[in-house]
């Protein structure tokens, strides 16, 4: 057997696949940035309703980040539990203030930069009104944020909000885990990815 010949064969056939797969799985490492707990023992609360490009609301968390030059995507996530009286709450992320999300209102009503997350029939709930009272239910929500792209470490401030669907109406959060990671690769991996499903919204 010619090692040689077979050596070079299976190292061409290898470039040609790895030239061929897309770019999503070029993506480099994740890295945690940030990890933090908050609200133990107490609660986040707002009853300001949620505003264009991220805007209005209530800030619940800031987080700093040391971001490694040549990272263009952070990756924010919360955990928690929330409460919502007679309302909708609804999540917005930042990074530096700009939004998170695209700019573009939900099909579930939520504004451009902002996700809602909760919105319980009020015959599932206690009370009456809009959406009932409702107590104690798990949430989990990730943004994928494109920031600039730095030739050194940056600073840079990650924020997390909240906001009631019904002003004056309270929602609360506690027992929450904030989360940020980063990823660098080839251009950002916040685009829409081409060949997904979608559905008329209910």
């Amino acid at each position: 057997m010619n090692t040689k010949k077979w050596t070079t064969v299976l190292a061409g056939l290898c470039a040609v696949v790895l030239w061929g797969l897309p770019a999503d799985t070029e993506a480099g490492v994740l890295q945690r940035l940030g990890a933090n707990t908050a609200a133990f023992g107490s609660e986040f609360a707002s009853n300001v309703l949620p505003a264009a490009a991220g805007g209005g609301g209530t800030v619940i968390f800031t987080r700093s980040v040391l971001v490694p030059a040549g990272m263009h995507t952070l990756y924010l996530t919360l955990a928690g539990t929330v409460d919502v009286h007679t309302t909708r709450l609804e999540l917005s992320a930042n990074v530096n203030g700009v939004a998170c999300s695209p700019n573009v209102a939900s099909s579930n009503g939520a504004p451009g930069g902002w996700v809602l997350v909760q919105n319980i029939p009020q015959a599932s709930c206690l009370g009456s009104g809009l959406a009932g009272d409702c107590h104690d239910n798990g949430v989990y929500y990730q943004w994928c944020c494109t920031i600039p792209v730095s030739s050194v470490p940056t600073i840079r401030n990650a924020q997390w909000k909240i906001a009631s669907a019904v002003a004056g109406n309270s929602v609360f959060l506690e027992q929450a885990s904030l989360y940020v990671d980063g990823t660098d690769g080839f251009g950002g991996q916040c685009g829409a990815t081409a060949g997904g499903l979608t559905f008329s919204p209910q």
